[in-house]
């Protein structure tokens, strides 16, 4: 049986599902499959699984780590699981950090007042590729008065489509704010 390796501080007590009182340590060094599943079994569902994994990848550790044997962590098996954070890591203060370039870093980035440029021109590129799927759209159906605004906020001149749909919008809510002036008139002012 290999020597147990202590837990690294961010798992905690309250938060990694291996720490609680009913989890067996033993299961993550096992040599016995039926173990190892209750190790990985454990780790599925665990907030700290991918930090976990960083940290054993980083240090070259042994065992289950964040539901992973040592070689699904280094990539040298076929046998991998797909994690939907695998590049997240852990900052000098034990905090869980998406990777740069994400929507979720860029997130982060903004809820602790931090500037990445990686993140601003990754969330940039991804607004600009919304942008675009708008227009596509709104051209798909003959223009609008969104298409022209989306047009605006992407700093290009509006296409004819766009523009005849921003007129007609337009003229639209002029002729309702006409007819309701009217009817205010007809309400306030006595017939002839």
């Amino acid at each position: 049986m290999p020597t147990l390796i202590p837990a690294p501080d961010f798992v905690t007590f309250a938060r990694a599902n291996c720490a609680q009182p009913d989890s067996n340590p033993e299961h993550w060094h096992s040599d016995d499959p039926k173990e190892l599943a209750t190790a990985i079994n454990t780790c599925h569902d665990c907030p700290l699984k991918a930090p976990c994994a960083t940290y054993a990848t980083t240090h070259n550790l042994t065992g289950i780590w964040g539901g992973l044997t040592r070689a699904q962590r280094n990539g040298t098996t076929d046998d991998t699981t797909v994690h939907p954070h695998d590049d997240d890591w852990i900052d000098d203060t034990g905090r869980t950090r998406r990777a740069c370039g994400t929507h979720g870093a860029y997130q982060q980035h903004r809820r602790r007042a931090e500037r990445c440029d990686r993140c601003e021109t990754a969330q940039a590129a991804r607004v600009r590729e919304g942008r675009l799927n708008l227009l596509a759209d709104a051209h798909a159906i003959g223009g609008t008065e969104q298409g022209y605004y989306t047009h605006r906020r992407l700093n290009e001149r509006p296409c004819d489509l766009c523009k005849g749909a921003m007129r007609r919008a337009s003229a639209e809510r002029k002729a309702q704010r006409d007819a309701e002036k009217n009817a205010t008139r007809a309400i306030y002012e006595p017939a002839a």
